[in-house]
């Protein structure tokens, strides 16, 4: 943009000298050192002002172009790295639990994972990680108890429900986010397009549960769903206030570390009376793989999480991950024999279409 301008503003002082040599041959006259206004180097010398500034507002306009480009080329890498870790994530826990049903050790292990590798990226100079600070530790506890609440809520209602029936819970998530972001976080109510969304939402749940099989709706696994779902709204909220300006000053790699470090005690406590079950089973290779997968791919999920809200709100992250579902519920069918009836499926990607359609609000102007 700016070869172009620069370009264009030579020709035009070209054209500037020849009318001023113009003029002064048709006066009589030679360039004085200081023309008066309305001489021809008077006049070409407001051309040049003109041609700079109009020069100076190209090159800005053209800064902040690349500025939107390069935002919207991060926004679209952080999503795509996201989505990845997610669906990846989202099946090898799977795999993980049915050949090694310890879900509370495995939890355990990835947490570690997560508290261990950072700290030796940083010791490698790999990655930059915040060292522990009393400040920093209370500040971000809250958003550490909810993560750790809502994974071990997860891995239990993911024991006892098929993911498509998961995957349902979590698509009725945006509205509870969104009515949280307009009371605790100064952002505006649901636009009409949203409440469409919302209304498509409620529309497929009403039609999944009516279509699903009775099973996957009793009491054990109906409360455990319930507690994954308050788990997930707290914590997306409490999460977007972490990573923003009001929030303790991490790095990315820094929040990763201090989530699954400031956690691990929590997942250490259920763990001890699996030990000796655990102690006296013979994992198979598979397993042992499994969950050194689970393992990394939930350390690098934990960043591409906290990189990704940084660019969106707390419910555009919802409905992202909301709709990378998707992806997860083709697997499911491909892989496992454990899903809903077609016709539930059918009206589960409906509640994506909804997802889709949310727009996400504005932050509420200060008064």
């Amino acid at each position: 943009c700016s070869s172009r301008w620069q370009h264009s503003a030579s020709i035009m002082q070209e054209k500037a000298v020849d009318l001023a040599s113009a003029a002064a041959t048709k006066d009589g006259t030679q360039a004085a050192p200081d023309p008066a206004p309305g001489t021809g180097e008077g006049a070409a010398s407001k051309v040049a002002i003109v041609l700079e500034s109009d020069e100076a507002v190209a090159s800005s306009s053209c800064g902040r172009l690349m500025g939107h480009i390069t935002r919207a080329r991060d926004l679209l890498t952080a999503i795509g790295f996201y989505v990845i870790c997610s669906s990846s994530m989202s099946l090898i826990n799977k795999v993980a639990v049915v050949f090694y049903p310890f879900p509370n050790f495995l939890l355990l292990l990835q947490t570690a994972s997560g508290a261990a590798l950072p700290f030796l990226g940083k010791q490698l100079g790999l990655v930059a990680v915040d060292s522990l600070e009393r400040g920093k530790i209370v500040s971000f506890l809250p958003c550490a108890t909810f993560y750790f609440l809502g994974i071990y809520t997860g891995m239990h209602a993911t024991a006892t429900m098929n993911l498509d029936t998961i995957i349902w819970f979590r698509s009725t998530l945006p509205i509870g986010v969104a009515l949280g972001e307009a009371m605790f976080l100064d952002r505006e109510l649901p636009s009409l397009r949203a409440l469409l969304g919302i209304c498509i939402i409620l529309a497929s749940a009403l039609l999944f549960a009516a279509s699903a099989d009775p099973h996957e709706f009793n009491t054990v696994s109906m409360l455990w769903a319930s507690a994954y779902w308050v788990s997930l709204l707290i914590g997306q909220l409490v999460m977007t206030h972490v990573v923003s300006d009001k929030g303790p000053r991490l790095t990315d790699w820094g929040r990763v570390f201090y989530n699954n470090a400031l956690s691990l005690p929590l997942f250490s406590l259920l763990t001890l009376r699996s030990v000796p079950r655990i102690a006296d089973y013979n994992a198979s290779w598979l397993a042992f793989w499994a969950i050194i997968a689970s393992c990394i791919i939930g350390c690098f999920i934990n960043y591409a999480g906290f990189r990704l809200r940084t660019f969106v709100s707390a419910t555009s992250f919802t409905v992202i991950n909301l709709l990378n579902k998707n992806l997860t519920v083709i697997a499911n069918l491909l892989i496992w024999n454990q899903h809903s009836a077609p016709i539930s499926t059918v009206w589960l990607f409906f509640s994506f279409v909804g997802g889709a359609l949310y727009q996400e609000s504005g932050k509420r102007s200060a008064k």
